[in-house]
């Protein structure tokens, strides 16, 4: 076990659209109780990012404009010198003990993949969202998300690396392919309660189309629907239509 400084690497995928966000996201992980050993922020979009002097080195990598928030978690993971890799996007926060508590779990189970209770921040207001305990199971995720975003994952480089990271071909589903992928190559699988990930709900605000939903499923489904029963084929496919109902309705 390596050095409880040295264990994490913070990657925070960015488009740069929202500065403000990524001022308190990159706040919460500086007042971590345990420390990374770096943050890595990549840049997808096309204004220089700075940020002041910190104790924590802070890099930041600047890609392709829009390459997608599965590549930028791939290159930040790629380019992490740490064995474990935080994941958070830009406008999602940590608790404070996020990371001690982490590596408590690490310590005593040593995981490939960690993933951490899901609250949501509405209006300024912490609420329970969603929490994947009891539900890291194959037969849930193919139906449904438990709780895995890109905010509430913890992973193993080498092991990340070995399943082939985020699949950039999937619109949405990244997450939660990520930890059906890690499963298949019979890694180990741990879900955190007492680790609070906390993501932003934006008011009024739809994060993905009903149409690009319709084609998210569709294409999870596409991938995986050789290892799902007909019941699950059947609630994915009616999830697409679902969907594709509400963009033809405008909702």
């Amino acid at each position: 076990m390596p050095d409880e400084t040295s264990l994490f690497s913070v990657v925070i995928p960015t488009i740069n659209s929202r500065p403000a966000f990524l001022s308190q996201c990159l706040e919460s992980v500086l007042r971590q109780t345990l420390q990374p050993s770096e943050i890595i922020i990549v840049n997808n979009g096309v204004v220089g990012l700075t940020f002041p002097q910190s104790t924590i080195p802070i890099r930041i990598i600047d890609t392709v404009f829009k390459a997608g928030v599965a590549q930028a978690r791939n290159i930040g993971c790629t380019l992490a010198k740490s064995p474990y890799v935080v994941f958070l996007d830009d406008d999602d926060l940590l608790s404070a003990d996020y990371l001690e508590l982490m590596a408590v779990r690490i310590r005593a189970e040593g995981p490939d993949c960690l993933v951490s209770r899901l609250d949501q921040l509405v209006g300024g207001e912490i609420l329970p969202f969603k929490n994947a305990y009891g539900a890291l199971r194959k037969s849930v995720i193919l139906v449904k998300n438990p709780g895995i975003t890109g905010s509430s994952v913890v992973i193993k480089k080498e092991a990340f690396l070995a399943a082939g990271g985020y699949d950039p071909a999937l619109l949405t589903g990244q997450d939660k392919a990520l930890v059906l992928e890690m499963m298949r190559h019979q890694f180990l699988v741990v879900s955190v309660p007492e680790c609070q990930s906390i993501i932003r709900q934006h008011a009024g605000q739809r994060q993905t189309s009903a149409s690009n939903l319709a084609k998210g499923i569709l294409s999870f489904y596409g991938r995986y629907k050789h290892e799902m029963n007909w019941r699950q084929k059947a609630h994915n496919l009616f999830k697409v239509a679902r969907y594709t109902l509400l963009a033809k309705i405008g909702h």
